[in-house]
């Protein structure tokens, strides 16, 4: 079986994180910054930053 991400992905793995660079600003979104209380339960968060370099 092959990679790809057009498959069936599991609910904290499905959003992949996007980089975006515009001259020394680099902003990455859909960081991931979930709360895990199990394997199963757990809270989704995303959060995007800005880096400056």
């Amino acid at each position: 079986m092959q990679p790809s991400h057009h498959r069936d992905w599991v609910k904290d793995q499905k959003i992949m994180p996007q980089i975006d660079i515009d001259g020394k600003k680099v902003c990455i979104k859909n960081i991931r910054n979930f709360h895990y209380r199990g394997i199963n339960d757990y809270d989704t968060a995303y959060e995007q930053d800005t880096i400056l370099y």
